[in-house]
């Protein structure tokens, strides 16, 4: 399956704590930093579990297309920043979030005074399954004069319920009530559970780390991952230096990520690979996974 990879703001390398490899000098591998507790390779069910369609997931960063399948006028680059045009930068909730969250609409100005005089038609509306507009639970219009820095438009709270779909919209409309510009996301509000497994297909010196997710969340990782060796029935930290891509991964339901994992520095013994992941919008829902494998 295809995984989004949204890059941090800078990519740069990231190198482990930790110095020196599996061969350690003194020969004491017991004075290593004690490892994680008992860790399995799975969390929840190895079944697709799916509330919410997995193809609604790849439209939260796709504006576009979200505007034709909902209905909704696509931004003209009037007033919203699109394409390089507009006069002013925004920022509008989307993604997977908890019940709860708070959800907003933000614009902002580069160190200039924008006159707008228009009134933002603020709508937070429930979709089904196919993207089919729903009950309105919230509207309110929002008189704006002027945008000076950053303006918070509107400030709300997602309702409790789990398992929907809302489409937050933010509309600048003309004295006569026309459309003028308009600003879409999409937010998906998940039950609050976890369901993955993670394996590993090693072949000589290399092994292929794989993560599945069997949703119902969306899950976000990076590509760091510790390996510890089992020693005397306890755990400890191989001191490899490892160094990895910061960059973020979002992993839809239905999805897999995989990557190299180098097992060149190991000697024989038995090992394991733990990696972290964390459903995107729930910030105490994660967990620790940890594959075992054996060198010869």
């Amino acid at each position: 399956m295809i995984k989004t990879l949204l890059a941090a703001c800078s990519v740069f390398l990231l190198v482990a704590c930790g110095q020196g490899t599996a061969t350690n000098s003194n020969g004491d591998e017991t004075e290593w930093e004690l490892g994680e507790g008992e860790l399995s390779d799975q969390i929840g069910e190895e079944e697709l579990v799916l509330q919410i369609n997995e193809d609604i997931f790849s439209l939260i960063h796709d504006q576009d297309e979200l505007a034709t399948l909902t209905g909704f006028s696509q931004p003209t680059g009037e007033w919203f920043l699109v394409n390089g045009e507009g006069q002013f930068g925004y920022g509008i909730t989307n993604g997977q979030q908890a019940p709860h969250s708070p959800y907003s609409v933000r614009l902002f100005a580069n160190n200039e005074t924008i006159t707008v005089d228009r009134d933002v038609r603020i709508k937070l509306t429930r979709l089904n399954q196919e993207l089919e507009q729903g009950e309105v639970v919230l509207e309110e219009t929002v008189d704006i004069g002027e945008v000076s820095d950053e303006l918070a438009v509107y400030e709300g709270e997602l309702p409790a319920d789990e398992n929907v779909i809302y489409l937050l919209s933010a509309e600048i409309l003309s004295d006569s009530g026309e459309v003028e510009d308009s600003l879409i996301g999409l937010i998906v509000v998940a039950a609050e559970e976890l369901n993955a497994s993670l394996s590993l297909d090693q072949q000589g010196e290399t092994a292929n780390l794989i993560l599945e997710n069997f949703g119902p969340t969306s899950l976000t990782l990076g590509m760091h991952y510790a390996i510890e060796q089992k020693i005397d029935d306890q755990w400890y930290v191989v001191p490899l230096d490892l160094a990895f891509i910061e960059i973020a991964i979002m992993l839809a339901p239905g999805q897999s990520h995989e990557q190299d994992v180098d097992l060149s520095e190991l000697e024989p013994g038995n090992y394991r690979v733990i990696k972290n992941i964390q459903a995107e919008g729930y910030p105490d829902l994660s967990t620790r996974l940890a594959v075992e494998f054996t060198i010869e």
